[in-house]
């Protein structure tokens, strides 16, 4: 026997090949063979001999061998060589599906693996993860094509696997570097057995056209080993006949229903008829609504007898060559699709001429025309409703008001079917309302309402009672008698309107005035003088006017005559004259001021909350855009309930624009320097500090200015007596990318800063620990391209952890969901370098964040530095780098496994800034993030999966490995002829 040990990085295959081509030389038996003093296996033997020329003049590649000296094989006496004992021949890798025929879609199998043992070095890796090490078995449902073998030469494009369907069996202490379980990884046990779940379909995206459908075995991490290359195929039960009725429960008489049928194909020759008119070909299917007897069934031997349809509520579903032979639809007769599915409508009725006295109502199908076919006879029975309870809830909006105001009353009937409500004051009917069938609503304002507690009924009629019952509902109501005082102290509304407005008005972009008529002012308040009597209880008019100008007249708005009305004891409207038009300016909260009664019988409400309505809105705008929308917070009201007073003189400015020398443009961008921050990731509303020299000594007044847009941040710097200004402050919330922050005084300072968009922040309230995450992203295919291209002639390196494998990046992490909302953030170490253009472009995007901000939604967050192409410097951590649309995604959250698979990638304003190539809003390649869900994981909020993941790719052998093969059947060549004359001088 010729033993050979065996060499690192060399395929059992080539081993085996480079010892027989040896044995060919001496002329030696091909059985007598053994690798690291084991007998080689005979399966290895055969594949060798099968496919490896043994002539002694020939390599195993079929390249002439030049032997380093003539051999007289005659003159050789070959040594006897015992035959191998059973034991010692490897056992061959076999595998066990616990069902493979008759399959359901979506069943899941057992697969059960035996003498899967590491052959080192020919189930090594031959690419990372495991290099160098046992590469493991890839175990996959899938669709392979006929030739699919790694040692055949076939390429992962013949393997296709199912989404998840995907599990890799290593070594247990390799679990934890591919991922774990939530990367499909499994531990093989020491006797080379394991164990794995698949679930298998009979379509998924992607599957060969013409493949096979199976669970399929073989070496991962790029190894190459035929006895791990096993094939077990499946087969799926054909789709039993199916019928839904669109409606089953709580019908109503003489309603329609739409009955669906799937799997009807016909099934020769047990659906041909036996009878006229369709005896020997397919007789269809019928379709009835009936009243039939426990024991129905053809099959069963039940006679018609025990099936009675109701009057024309049967259909006859047959081939379409048939409608027409039977009368066609006149005669119920209805043509089945292609696919064995079909569609009709019967009417059911809860009692007809003819139905069995203990008969169950419902829709029935069975074989048509003497045929007996037992799949075919489906039962779905039917429930009729008698008269559903309504229930009736009145409200009033609101419940209390004062005399001559009015409520609105709504009725709310469930379920909401045609009828009236009658609204009752006790006895007294205040009208008659029909219920809108859509919501079951029905409203009336009741205006006119006497003093004290109403007692309010609702009273419901249905327009069927045999659809629905009448019902009542009730509320109480307070009605209040109106104020009535004479007081002597004055009245008057006190009122801001706006503060953002005024600060507008009067700022460098409307460059107006604010002046008053008929009114005072406090400072920025105006103050209308009451002009209504002193006996006015729930409405109370003031007068005077304010007058809002700006954009050179363009923007004129003037508010007058306000007018409060008071609608209940909680609640007031705001009315006044909006540029000579009456409208509802704002709501007023009367809880939420502080309500006073001076001595003299005056009320005064104090810091009263005004929201603006609809009908008002309109009023704060230019050039037909509205700047607040109905419901935003106004300034807060005060107003005195007293005796009628007069603000005295006319017209005058109460606010102004006073003009500025701020220029356009940065007068400056270098020069000032910010202490203790980076003026590449500022963010918005950041606290900074910003200090330029050259100033005069004690110089005041110096502005502080933010570009692009002038924004004054202060005109109120004062420089200390060395001619250094500094100021300290925020800022702007909406201020995001690059700016120009500048000092302007007797000489202007400016520099360039880039304030980054801040990434959302999200509640982990009921946190969801995520574990062994995996964030896969390819980041943009055409960059990839461009960077490896002839233009750019670049290249990528991965660092801190990440990998690539084509055609995309990973990056390990973990984090937290919150189980209800679906909020959370995930967080990854790993980062990419991309470099091309002789080193210009040299960029780094690392230590990526997922920030979910709802089911739908979330944040790619890089931190970013380097060069972009062109040539551009950059640092910058924490980029809102791109937004995850997940609602494209395919997700899941099943088996502790989370999953989120395709989210589509949009660069953001931000990113597009720092990474210099492309714009905002550019497609990126899809993300994929998966991780285990902690055992105390509650339901994650993440929709249903719709794609899944794809198979481990395999690569060729290295030239470098082959390489060291041929080296390897040289030695052993002359090792062989060594031999062979080291022994014939022996003897």
């Amino acid at each position: 026997m010729l033993t050979l040990s065996r060499p690192s990085r060399l395929r059992a295959g080539a081993v085996a090949t480079a010892i027989i081509t040896a044995m060919a030389v001496m002329g030696s038996s091909v059985s007598a063979l053994a690798v690291d003093g084991e007998p080689l296996p005979e399966t290895a033997v055969e594949v060798v001999e099968s496919t490896v020329d043994l002539d002694a003049s020939a390599d195993a590649f079929g390249a002439p061998v030049e032997p380093t000296a003539e051999i007289d094989a005659a003159q050789v006496e070959p040594t006897p060589v015992a035959e191998p004992v059973a034991d010692a021949i490897t056992a061959v890798p076999m595998v066990s599906v616990s069902k493979t025929d008759g399959l359901v879609d979506g069943e899941t199998v057992t697969v059960s693996g035996e003498n899967f043992s590491p052959v080192a070095p020919s189930t090594n890796g031959t690419r990372p993860p495991l290099a160098g090490q046992f590469g493991g078995v890839y175990v996959v449902f899938g669709s392979y094509a006929e030739t699919w073998k790694p040692s055949e030469g076939a390429s992962s494009a013949s393997r296709k696997a199912a989404p998840g369907q995907t599990r890799w069996v290593v070594n247990p202490e390799n679990l934890v570097q591919i991922g774990g379980s939530a990367a499909g990884a499994v531990a093989i046990e020491s006797d080379g057995s394991f164990e794995v779940q698949l679930t298998v379909t009979e379509e998924f995206t992607g599957m060969l056209e013409n493949g096979n459908l199976g669970i399929f075995t073989f070496s991962g991490s790029g190894a190459v080993y035929a006895p791990f290359e096993t094939e077990t195929f499946v087969s799926f039960a054909e789709p039993a006949p199916t019928v839904s009725v669109s409606k089953t429960d709580g019908l109503v008489d003489g309603e329609t229903v739409t009955v669906s049928g799937e799997n009807f194909s016909p099934v020769a020759p047990s659906t041909n008829g036996t009878r006229p008119p369709l005896a020997g070909q397919f007789g269809g299917v019928y379709v009835v609504f009936g009243s039939y007897a426990e024991t129905w069934k053809p099959s069963e031997g039940a006679t018609s007898a025990a099936r009675k349809a109701a009057p024309a509520q049967t259909r006859w579903v047959v081939n379409p060559a048939n409608v027409a032979q039977l009368g066609g639809s006149a005669a119920g007769a209805v043509a089945i699709e292609e696919d064995g599915s079909f569609e009709v409508e019967l009417t059911v009725t809860d009692d007809f001429e003819g139905m069995l006295e203990n008969g169950n109502l419902g829709i029935y199908t069975f074989s048509g025309s003497g045929a007996v076919y037992a799949p075919f006879e489906t039962e779905t029975f039917l429930r009729f409703a008698g008269p559903v309870d309504s229930t009736v809830t009145l409200t009033a909006d609101p419940a209390a008001f004062l005399v001559g105001a009015s409520t609105t009353l709504s009725a709310i009937v469930q379920p909401a079917v045609e009828g009236s409500v009658e609204f009752f004051d006790g006895e007294r009917s205040l009208g008659v309302v029909g219920v809108d069938r859509e919501t079951g609503v029905a409203t009336l304002t009741y205006a006119d309402a006497p003093q004290g507690p109403r007692s309010l009924r609702a009273v419901f009629t249905p327009a069927d009672l045999d659809v629905a019952t009448g019902a009542e509902g009730a509320v109480i109501v307070t009605v209040s008698a109106p104020i009535v005082m004479a007081p002597t102290s004055s009245g008057s509304l006190r009122w801001g309107v706006k503060q953002s407005f005024r600060t507008y008005v009067t700022g460098p972009i409307a460059q107006g005035t604010i002046g008053v008529a008929g009114a005072g002012s406090d400072g920025a308040i105006v103050v209308f003088p009451q002009s209504s009597p002193a006996a006015a209880t729930d409405v109370v008019q003031y007068g005077g006017s304010v007058r809002y100008l700006g954009h050179n007249g363009a923007l004129d708005v003037t508010i007058a005559s306000p007018t409060v009305r008071l609608v209940s004891n909680t609640r007031a409207d705001l009315v006044a004259t909006v540029n000579g038009s009456r409208v509802t300016l704002a709501t007023l909260a009367l809880a939420t001021g502080a309500r006073s009664v001076l001595p003299d019988g005056a009320v005064r409400y104090a810091g009263v909350a005004a929201t603006l309505t609809a009908a008002g809105a309109p009023a704060f705008s230019f050039g037909g855009t509205a700047f607040y929308p109905a419901g935003t917070a106004l300034d807060p009201v005060t107003f005195t309930i007293g005796a009628p007073s007069s603000a005295g003189g006319g017209t005058r400015i109460v606010g102004a624009f006073t003009g500025s020398s701020i220029p356009t443009a940065p007068p400056a961008t270098t020069g000032a320097e910010l202490i203790a921050a980076d003026a590449g990731a500022l963010e918005p509303g950041q606290r900074i500090t910003l200090t330029a020299a050259g100033f005069a000594p004690g110089e005041s007044d110096i502005a502080v200015v933010a570009y692009s847009d002038p924004i004054v941040l202060s005109e109120s710097v004062t420089a200390d007596a060395d001619g250094v200004a500094t100021w300290t402050g925020t800022l702007p919330a909406d201020l995001i990318g690059v700016h120009t922050l500048t000092m302007q005084g007797s000489v202007d300072r400016g520099i360039v800063v880039t304030i980054r968009e801040l990434a959302q922040s999200v509640s982990l309230t009921g946190a969801c620990v995520i574990q062994d995450a995996r964030l896969q992203w390819g980041f943009k295919e055409a960059f990839r391209a461009y960077v490896s291209g002839s233009i750019a002639n670049g290249e990528w390196q991965v660092f801190d952890g990440a990998e690539y494998e084509t055609p995309s990046f990973a990056f390990a992490g973990d984090g937290a969901l919150d189980s209800s909302t679906g909020e959370g953030e995930l967080v990854f170490s790993g980062g990419i370098r991309f470099t091309g253009h002789g080193g210009i472009l040299d960029t780094s995007v690392s230590n990526p964040r997922v920030i979910v901000l709802d089911a739908d939604t979330a944040q790619l967050v890089l931190d970013v530095v380097g060069t972009t192409q062109e040539g551009v410097a950059v640092e910058a951590e924490g980029v809102v780098f791109a937004d995850l649309d997940l609602s494209a995604a395919a997700r899941s959250a099943d088996d502790g496994l989370l999953t989120i698979e395709g989210a589509l990638a949009t660069l953001t304003a931000t990113g597009a800034e720092a990474f210099g190539t492309y714009p905002a809003g550019e497609p990126l390649d899809p993300v994929t993030i998966t991780g285990s869900l902690a055992d105390d994981c509650g339901e994650v909020v993440i929709a249903e999966p719709e794609a899944g993941e794809v198979a481990p790719s395999e690569g060729g052998i290295p030239l470098w490995v082959w390489g060291i093969i041929i080296a390897l059947l040289l030695a052993v060549i002359a090792l062989t002829v060594a031999l062979v004359r080291r022994r014939a001088a022996a003897e």
